[in-house]
């Protein structure tokens, strides 16, 4: 069997097998367990495997993937990310395509807590969405915000695959993530450069409306209350 043939059979058994409603990681392990038996011996092929997966899901350099996890969860349920959108939200005033901004600062800010691209993703899904449909934003100022910066909590520490990656490939996992840092915000400048590209080009693709104002004292309040915390734990994680 040439490559091309084993490629095949594999991506079509895992694409079958979710498309049957099997869950997306049992699809995998049912794949690799297939690849094993044909590819590396049958039963003892198997049996490798299993072994060589075991020692790598006990290994010591893993342990911060489900704690990232863990914290993210933590900030999700206890609102403690909802507020620090809100912060940043009442912070941008009355700005052209300011819940767009809030969706790529926010998202950054909690992609630095979580490690997880699904769990940031979700939370920019439930809290902005609905809101950015009320307001009259277009489907690409509301959704595109949401893909771009959901996917920047695999570059920006603590990143889950960051670690991963560092631990397979046997380098150091500290400067793997801090080196995801810079990157990591860079992207999120462009992003914001291009939504407001994007409200020069169309206007009406990200509606302008009025917003209570606040007066420097109240901003300093929301600044040290619900952005200075998360800023200051994503300095230690860092740090540590």
């Amino acid at each position: 069997m040439d490559w091309l043939e084993a490629l095949l059979l594999l991506v079509g058994s895992i694409m079958v097998l979710m498309a049957i409603g099997m869950p997306v990681a049992l699809a995998f392990l049912a794949a690799n367990i297939l690849g094993a038996w044909i590819f590396m011996g049958g039963e003892r092929g198997v049996t490798v495997m299993l072994n060589n997966g075991l020692g790598a899901l006990t290994s010591f350099a893993l342990v911060p993937i489900p704690l990232f996890l863990l914290m993210g969860e933590l900030f999700f349920h206890t609102g403690l990310g909802r507020r620090m959108f809100n912060a940043i939200d009442a912070l941008l005033g009355r700005l052209p395509g300011r819940l767009s901004y809030v969706t790529v600062l926010g998202g950054t800010g909690f992609a630095t807590l979580s490690g997880s691209s699904m769990g940031s993703t979700a939370l920019l899904g439930s809290l902005m969405v609905g809101e950015m449909r009320a307001r009259g934003y277009r489907s690409h100022m509301a959704i595109g915000p949401i893909l771009g910066t959901g996917g920047l909590a695999i570059i920006i520490p603590p990143s889950a695959l960051g670690v991963l990656l560092a631990t397979l490939a046997r380098i150091d996992v500290g400067a793997v993530l801090i080196a995801g840092v810079i990157p990591g915000l860079i992207l999120a400048g462009l992003y914001c450069l291009l939504i407001w590209v994007q409200t020069r080009i169309d206007p009406t693709a990200a509606p302008v409306y009025d917003v209570p104002p606040m007066s420097l004292a109240q901003k300093l309040v929301l600044v040290i209350r619900d952005v200075v915390p998360m800023v200051g734990l994503m300095a230690l994680i860092v740090a540590m």
